[in-house]
């Protein structure tokens, strides 16, 4: 098997299986954000804090690292017509990626220091992560036995529809909302119960209440800051389902963009409140 550079920031390896070559594609990799020493690129923590004085001038050097066969023909020619820019890997430079929400101005500068600043990346991890969880409680204001770190808000979804569903179990889901709450429901056989939001997008407390009850439902997941509408769930909402017999799940993956406090500190109280964080959004760090 044998690599081969596919652009300044992406890789192939070349293998071959029952006489068939296979190309295995990879996401594109910012060298840039590689720790010092690891995969050849000593400097690469530097030249990425360089750029914190100046995020406008990070997002293009992100955005100009992308592969131009990352995007499909027709995308691109689609581009050049609307916008009436040219073609090719001019055109392709200057698409902004929006379809998963990722911040465009990279990760938090404070971040990419932190992180250039670990000494330990060769060692494996405490596997109790106390002194993180002691970190993020403090941060959150809840007691470090409450916390559980994961890889992301969709490893932590997925440990919460394998401990609490079986198999016909109901969850209730308020549309238009994150796509993988019903979507990892789905992975562990439940029955997604689905209760549009109102006119003005906000939840309908008594519809989702009246769902929960009659179905019986094990979760309810809502978002608060919502994605992808933006708004607010209110205390007398969430004071009321919380009064369900049902775990709810408070995705707040944007509160760092609201004007509100995070429901966080509620967890010591309410034995059916779990509220997900996470370092994706705000601090940019999607990736890691």
């Amino acid at each position: 098997m044998g690599a081969e550079a596919a652009g300044p920031f992406a890789r192939r390896n070349r293998h071959r299986l029952g006489g068939v070559e296979h190309v295995d594609e990879f996401d594109p990799v910012d060298e840039r954000l590689v720790p010092p020493g690891i995969g050849g690129n000593a400097g690469g923590f530097r030249r990425a804090a360089d750029l914190r004085g100046d995020r406008q001038k990070a997002f293009e050097a992100r955005a100009g690292a992308r592969r131009t066969d990352a995007f499909p023909a027709f995308l691109l020619q689609a581009f050049d017509q609307c916008g009436g820019r040219g073609a090719g890997a001019g055109a392709a430079g200057r698409i902004v990626k929006l379809d998963a929400n990722e911040n465009p101005y990279g990760p938090l500068p404070e971040a990419v220091e932190a992180l250039a600043r670990y000494p330990h990346f060769h060692v494996y991890p405490d596997p109790r992560q106390s002194a993180l969880r002691d970190a993020l409680g403090a941060f959150l204001g809840v007691p470090p036995a409450h916390v559980l770190p994961g890889q992301g808000a969709d490893e932590l979804l997925d440990y919460l529809c394998r401990l609490f569903l079986a198999p016909g179990d109901a969850v209730v889901n308020a549309p238009p909302t994150f796509g993988m709450y019903g979507f990892d429901a789905r992975l562990a056989g439940a029955k997604v119960v689905d209760v549009p939001r109102l006119a003005d997008f906000t939840p309908d407390v008594e519809a989702i209440a009246a769902a929960a009850e009659t179905r019986r439902a094990k979760l309810l997941f809502l978002a608060s800051p919502n994605n992808p509408s933006g708004g607010w769930l209110d205390d007398g909402a969430l004071d009321r389902l919380l009064a369900l017999p049902v775990v709810v799940v408070l995705d707040e993956a944007y509160v760092e963009f609201a004007d509100r406090a995070s429901r966080a500190p509620r967890v010591a109280d309410h034995d059916n409140l779990v509220v997900l964080r996470t370092f994706s959004k705000a601090a940019g760090i999607a990736g890691l």
